[in-house]
């Protein structure tokens, strides 16, 4: 809305509503979501997006910058691919969690091949059901980093060509992906 904007409203039971489209669109906007709406946000796949972490990030670096971050606590030594990535995403907030990684694993490998309880799928997955946005990832294996666990490790979950396994592992490891969820 801009100032000027005129939507015309009634009272009705000591309420105020609008008596139009444009001022129920105005009050929509205006509302907050729901968790499932929130839920359903972001585990909208086509707007995640995957970013190259290339250098670790140090211990010293990881201290200054964790608050801002979300992160709990730096690896110890540095080498800390996983604080690298939540830097590249805008903070924890913005790395799926194990949930939303098992959702994906249910997307590529079919839900009938997924075990709720494990969070692992088994079977050949079908990468070409991963949206444009998700390209970055491949078309072969590959691990993405979930959630912090401890000051040495975060939680993975790792797709490969049989099966996709929930886990975690070392933040010193490089060979994971970062993936965004966005800005929810």
């Amino acid at each position: 809305s801009k100032i000027g904007d005129v939507y015309p409203i009634v009272f009705h039971n000591g309420t105020v509503e609008p008596t139009t489209n444009a001022g129920l669109a105005q009050i929509g906007a205006l509302r907050e979501l729901t968790d499932a709406e929130k839920l359903a946000k972001r585990r909208d796949f086509s707007k995640w997006k995957v970013e190259r972490v290339a250098t670790p990030m140090s211990e010293a670096d990881c201290n200054a910058k964790k608050e801002a971050l979300g992160i709990k606590n730096c690896r110890p030594g540095g080498d800390d691919y996983f604080a690298a990535a939540a830097e590249k995403c805008g903070g924890v907030q913005n790395l799926p969690t194990n949930n939303d990684l098992y959702e994906l694993a249910k997307t590529i490998y079919g839900v009938s091949n997924c075990n709720d309880s494990s969070q692992d799928c088994t079977g050949t997955p079908d990468f070409s059901k991963l949206p444009e946005s998700l390209s970055g990832l491949g078309s072969s294996w590959y691990i993405v980093w979930a959630r912090e666990r401890t000051d040495s490790t975060a939680y993975s979950q790792n797709f490969y060509s049989s099966y996709s396994h929930h886990g975690y592992r070392d933040r010193s490891n490089s060979g994971l992906r970062a993936v965004c969820v966005g800005d929810l």
